[in-house]
């Protein structure tokens, strides 16, 4: 099976292999063991990085588990993002509040688009925007709007002002996913610079 992905967080086991977490279109969240992935070898061609869209070949007929098995096409979409701090902190937040919000198997929540298209679409806001002070109001939409899709979050009110909005946002960490993505402090940074 292939399943259009982004990854969303790597741990490394054995001698050279990688579990993965795979935010992926038609499966919703995935994790796979990616056998040899630390190596670059043909099969993986070292195209396992954060911000790739990737087109990834899954076997799960193993018990328990789901490997690997290759990658079939890379979609090096997010090419700048590792090379702007402020980008890609927004980033990695994005993708620590998927993995910490969303489940195994649930595709979409209350809207008609896949938590895939979703992630897709704020990445491709940091990717395009020019001012850094954006950065956290789109960091801070998504992570609001994820938590009404998943329904953690019924009504909100937003609040007036960046620094709030922060504030606030740091709420909706302690109270919804019970830890701070290690990516959080990194956008208070972003705060300070509006």
């Amino acid at each position: 099976m292939v399943l259009k992905s982004i990854i969303l967080s790597k741990k490394n086991f054995g001698e050279g292999h990688i579990n993965i977490t795979l935010l992926s279109r038609e499966s919703g969240i995935v994790t796979a063991s990616a056998f040899g992935g630390k190596k670059i070898s043909q099969r993986f061609k070292g195209n396992l990085d954060y911000f790739n869209v990737i087109d990834v070949e899954v076997d799960n007929s193993h018990k328990g588990y789901t490997t690997i098995t290759g990658i079939k096409d890379v979609e090096c979409r997010f090419a700048s993002i590792p090379c702007d701090i402020n980008k890609y902190a927004s980033a990695c937040y994005v993708l620590e509040i998927c993995s910490a919000l969303l489940i195994h198997n649930d595709i979409c929540g209350k809207s008609e688009k896949t938590y895939f298209d979703l992630a897709l679409e704020v990445l491709y806001k940091i990717e395009s925007t020019k001012v850094c002070r954006e950065l956290f109001d789109i960091v801070f939409d998504f992570h609001v709007m994820l938590l009404q899709q998943t329904g953690f979050l019924s009504s909100y009110l937003p609040a007036p002002g960046i620094r709030s909005k922060f504030l606030q946002l740091e709420q909706l960490n302690i109270e919804f996913t019970n830890k701070i993505p290690k990516s959080f402090r990194m956008l208070e940074t972003l705060t300070r610079q509006s």
